[in-house]
């Protein structure tokens, strides 16, 4: 371990006054636009302090932060911490250097930007998004001052106009500074309103004020009053009053005028000019005018001192090594080791510097959350606003898994929130301010985590309580007005949460989360046009926001309104190609629509961007499920276990996926090793009482869904399924006593509205059904799950006219509107009534016929109907009016195919794949596959040539060459291209399975055995490879290896039994006893054939 230690104490060795300095630079910011040589200006500043002619400071002396470290915490928490131990006294100096970005709100609130300073479009955010508020910064110069020592504030930033505060924040940021005096020298880079410059050609890459100051400092502005070797400020000020406005004006075109104040300084000296220094120096700047060499770094070290007990040390070093590993809290945390340093070594110098240490690693990470948040990209909102779902399998169960992520994110701001809390303690004795500024986050982290552990450490009225205390410590703060809101909509409070939302906006009126909020509201609402109006002004704060698209595509998704929201997501991959929630959510459409292998290319895509998303995986393994490809289906649940960090809800859906099939047992063991994960998995319980249940063991699923509601006292979804044992059991009154019981519990929700909907509607109790329904869509208009459960209840009662009164009383849709006509339209295709839809669309397309969709839909019925040139004509139409929209053009492609019209159908196909993806490997080997598909292997080998070229190194594009030439019977040249797959994927099972397919139709039997044997260790679950190796063997005169194989192959689940008659290659075997006993096992009338 590398040795670390707490910053020295002032040195006592040295007699009289000494010279600290705090310096910022930052050049590569987080969130807003970097600068280019901020972090070498401060460089260069410090680099000056330490030479002979700043006065030779240690290293001990400067405290510098530089790019990613020059947080607020670390400049606050660290930074003063650092100066607390130097103990300035009367007749010290201290520098403090600025140099990035500034900006400010109004004249009494300016700020020096943070590397993590996040104001997600508005200028209000600065009071929570990581920015130094420069007035408590002159608060503690002022407390200095008041000692007699000597402050310089200088500051270089200003550095553009393009900052939320716009001119107006440069204006008042400079303006603010020079008037706020607090006893300390000022010097500014500019003049109120001006920008200050940077360049490459100034010094060696510098900022035109930082590199005038130090060359004036270091010596050269001696010519400006009598030579002495001293630079007085008025000395300075004349220097680079001279050469900084002429510069920017003569080389830049620009205006430019420092400030500096003020004149009862004027005399003082604020460096001494050390002639060899200055010398080196004018030599470097001729080698910098001749276009070569630049200032030396120092790095900045720190040594330990003093003696210190080794325990002490080493346990220091172990919280250094957590702090750095990002373990904050719980078992072998920083926490933990500062902990032992306070309880065994408490007032040391290193249990001191570990208390600040932690305090600033606290409010960084608190500031991380908050900077998601402001951004509209917390987990917990992602999960409401942006996450999707296939809606018509929304149950109570499915809902669960965001439930659980949603908790997952907001358990996290309740522990932020408690993090954040003993930051402030430990902070709040010699920063004050500083912590009473963190006070209103605390508070927001404690609201945003109401679940808390089970929902048993804060509740909901908590959570209110905690949000009001934020909104009493800052009425105007825009995030906690924002968080009201949310916790409103949480309640079904639906006036309140629009309420604090407009307030948000009025506060922060550029931050685009209210907006998103309130849309959000609306869109609660079934109110449309107030839904769209606000997401549209979302995306107008930024259009070139991915997720403002993605946000709006989603609101369409929830409308039914697929090909709309499949334009919005594309939208937002053309902005941002590696936004997960665009590719994926447009893999859930393609898998509504039943179109898999678009489902599984988005998901894949989804994937590919983010290893740990697990929605994509959820989303691929249902798809191959429902292809009936199990294998696949649990290869992907398998490789969301490795990639995503909570096993538990990954088992869980292991247990969903087994209990789909009905393999109940098999379910059971993945739900108990989620609850063993976390014994307060609520699900994982519910689910084990539901396969219990399945298997009809009343007794097991009683006591499970009781476990459910012991690690949920709040969960009235365990009290229903409770309420179900009792109705297996016919038990009435006990059944529809917990069903209260859960109503009791949540009044508001429509989703144990509906379940008892559902469940009545089951019982063939319809209107208690019905009733149930509409008091769920009464609480929650969009809540669609209600809507098509009651449809579903309309249809069985074959009242169709119920479906239509229901759509109209319904709908937020003017009944006349072609809109309305459109969705009736669509009603009645779900229903395959195609007569009637057809009717609805004409009559929408008589009031809207320029609306491509509605061509579209006209279209897609008339396929349904299986006149398909007529479903060509009005897709073409669509096309036409609509040509980017890919989804019409994808329509098309498959009325093509369906008219046998490959050659249309591959025109318009590649006309998707490449425009919806950059042209790399992926975009040609789906072409490749299209034709694939329609048996064009000539083409699929061409584009699968394309793939290749644009990547070598993968094996799939020989891979799918190998396989097309394969189904050409062009054996020698498959061989060739799948003998290259397996050189790049040795473990790939359809390259090993290929090469040995390949190897025994070319007769070379022995090495079909071989290959196929290895495609077996990667996958030995198949039934249909084995007795493809059967075959080999046979062929290889070896009947007895050939026969075990036959047995394994339907063992293992292979169905075709005739082929054990017909296939040639087992015609060797037919007057072995061990074949016979397989035929009279697997054919018994094989005699009589």
């Amino acid at each position: 371990m590398s040795a670390q230690a707490p910053p020295k104490p002032r040195d006592t060795t040295i007699a009289g006054p000494q010279t600290f300095a705090m310096i910022m630079g930052i050049s590569g910011y987080k969130y807003v636009r970097p600068l280019t040589y901020a972090d070498k200006d401060a460089e260069m500043f410090r680099d000056f302090l330490k030479s002979p002619g700043g006065g030779k400071l240690p290293d001990d002396n400067i405290y510098c932060l530089l790019n990613d470290q020059a947080t607020s915490a670390n400049f606050y928490s660290k930074g003063f911490q650092w100066l607390k131990v130097k103990k300035l006294q009367a007749g010290d100096r201290l520098f403090i250097y600025l140099a990035g970005h500034g900006d400010a709100i109004d004249e009494d609130q300016f700020f020096y930007l943070a590397y993590d300073c996040n104001p997600a479009g508005d200028k209000n955010n600065y009071l929570v998004g990581g920015a130094i508020q420069l007035f408590n910064l002159k608060k503690k110069i002022a407390a200095e001052t008041a000692k007699g020592v000597e402050v310089y504030f200088i500051m270089d930033a200003c550095r553009t106009s393009e900052l939320p505060g716009g001119s107006d924040g440069q204006n008042f940021l400079n303006s603010a500074i020079s008037e706020k005096r607090a006893g300390e020298v000022i010097m500014l880079a500019t003049g109120a309103g001006q920008a200050s410059l940077e360049d490459a050609t100034i010094g060696a890459g510098h900022g035109l004020f930082t590199y005038y100051l130090i060359d004036g400092l270091t010596g050269v502005a001696d010519t400006e009053g009598t030579v002495d070797n001293k630079i007085t400020l008025e000395e300075i000020q004349k220097y680079v009053d001279k050469n900084v406005p002429s510069v920017a004006k003569e080389r830049f075109k620009s205006k430019q005028d420092p400030f500096f104040c003020c004149n009862e300084n004027s005399g003082k000296i604020v460096s001494i000019v050390d002639p060899e220094y200055l010398k080196k120096w004018l030599e470097l700047k001729k080698l910098q005018a001749s276009g070569g060499g630049t200032a030396a770094v120092a790095p900045r070290t720190r040594g330990l001192f003093g003696p210190a007990d080794t325990l002490l040390i080493e346990t220091y070093n172990y919280f250094n090594r957590a702090v750095k590993e990002s373990r904050l809290t719980g078992k072998e945390s920083a926490e933990y080791y500062y902990d032992l340093m306070e309880k065994n070594y408490p007032g040391n110098s290193y249990t001191i510097d570990a208390q600040s240490t932690l305090a600033v690693e606290f409010i960084n990470f608190a500031q991380s959350k908050i900077n998601l948040y402001l951004d509209c990209k917390d987990a917990s909102s992602v999960q409401k606003l942006r996450a999707q779902i296939d809606e018509d399998e929304k149950t109570e169960e499915v809902n669960s898994s965001f439930d659980r992520m949603e908790k997952v994110a907001q358990q996290e701001f309740y522990e932020v929130g408690n993090m954040l809390e003993k930051a402030i303690n430990i902070i709040r004795q010699d920063d004050p301010d500083f912590a009473k500024s963190l006070m209103g986050r605390m508070y927001f982290f404690k609201a945003r985590g109401y679940f808390g552990k089970n929902r048993k450490t804060v509740d909901i009225n908590n959570a209110f309580q905690y949000a009001y205390t934020a909104y009493a410590s800052d009425k105007n703060a825009a995030y906690i007005l924002n968080t009201l809101s949310n916790l409103h909509l949480d309640v079904n409070r639906y006036d309140s949460a629009i309420f604090y939302a407009k307030k948000a906006i009025i506060a922060a009126p550029r931050w685009r989360y209210p907006y998103v909020t309130l849309a959000f509201c609306y869109k609660t609402q079934n109110k449309a046009d107030s839904a769209i109006k606000y997401y549209n002004k979302s995306i107008e704060l930024d259009p070139e926001n991915a997720d403002a698209w993605v946000d709006l595509g989603h609101y369409y998704y929830s409308l039914g309104k697929a090909d709309s929201a499949i334009a919005k997501y594309e939208k937002a991959l053309t902005l941002d190609p590696r936004n997960v929630y665009a590719s994926n959510n447009i893999g859930w459409l393609y898998h509504d629509r039943k179109e898999y292998d678009n489902a599984i290319r988005y998901f894949k895509r989804s994937i590919q961007t983010d290893p740990k998303f697990i929605n994509a995986y959820n989303g691929l393994s249902k798809t191959f499920f429902e292809m009936d490809q199990y294998d696949s289906a649990r290869i992907y649940y398998s490789k969301a276990f490795v990639n995503y960090k909570d096993k538990s809800i990954v088992n869980n859906y292991i247990g969903n996926f087994f209990r789909d099939l009905k393999i109940y047992d098999s379910a059971k063991v993945y739900y108990r090793l989620a609850a063993e994960l976390d014994p307060n998995y609520e699900e994982a319980y519910n689910n084990l009482g539901r396969s219990s249940f399945a298997l009809k063991e009343y007794d097991s699923a009683h006591y499970f869904y009781r476990k459910a509601f012991a690690a949920n006292p709040y969960s009235a979804n365990a009290l229903v399924n409770i309420g179900l044992v009792f109705r297996a059991l016919k038990i009435p009154d006990s059944t529809y006593t917990y069903f209260q019981q859960a109503l009791q519990l949540e009044p508001g929700s429509p989703a144990i509205m509906n379940n008892l909907g559902v469940i009545y509607s089951q019982d063939k109790n319809y209107d208690s059904a019905k009733r149930y329904l509409r008091r769920a869509l009464f609480i929650r208009p969009d809540y669609k799950p209600a809507t098509n459960n009651l449809m579903k209840i309309f249809r069985e009662l074959n009242e169709l006219d119920s479906i239509t009164n229901f759509m109209k009383g319904s709908s937020f849709l003017d009944p006349g509107s072609a809109a309305f006509m459109s969705d009736m339209g669509m009603v009645f295709m779900d229903q395959k009534r195609y007569d009637s839809a057809r009717w609805y669309m004409r009559k929408a397309m008589v009031k809207e016929p320029a609306s491509a969709q509605l061509q579209n839909n006209m279209g897609l019925i008339l396929q349904g109907m299986k006149q398909y040139d007529s479903a060509r004509v009005y897709m073409q139409r669509a096309s036409r009016m609509a040509p980017d929209n890919p989804v019409y053009t994808q329509n098309l492609s498959g009325v093509f195919r369906q008219l046998k019209k490959f050659d249309s159908a591959a025109f318009y196909y590649k006309k998707v794949v490449l425009k919806q993806l950059e042209p790399g490997m992926e975009a040609f080997l789906d072409i490749g596959n299209f034709f694939t598909d329609i048996k064009m292997y000539d083409s699929a080998i061409a584009y699968s040539k394309i793939a290749m070229r644009l990547d070598e190194k993968q094996a799939v594009p020989y891979l799918r060459i190998g396989n097309a030439y394969l189904n050409l019977e062009m054996y020698d040249s498959a061989l060739v291209y799948l003998q290259k797959a397996v050189q790049r994927d040795s473990a790939s099972y359809p390259a090993l399975h290929s090469l040995g397919l390949t190897y025994h139709a070319l007769s070379r039997y022995d090495l079909a055995i071989a290959y196929i044997q290895k495609a077996i260790k990667v996958d030995p679950s198949k039934g249909k490879i084995y007795f493809e190796l059967a075959c080999s063997y046979a062929m290889n005169k070896q009947p007895d290896q050939a026969i075990l194989y036959l047995s394994q192959a339907y063992q293992r689940g292979y169905k075709n039994t005739d082929a054990l008659l017909t296939d040639p290659d087992l015609e060797g075997l037919k007057n072995l006893k061990g074949y016979i006993d397989l035929l009279d096992k697997y054919v018994p009338d094989w005699k009589n054939r």
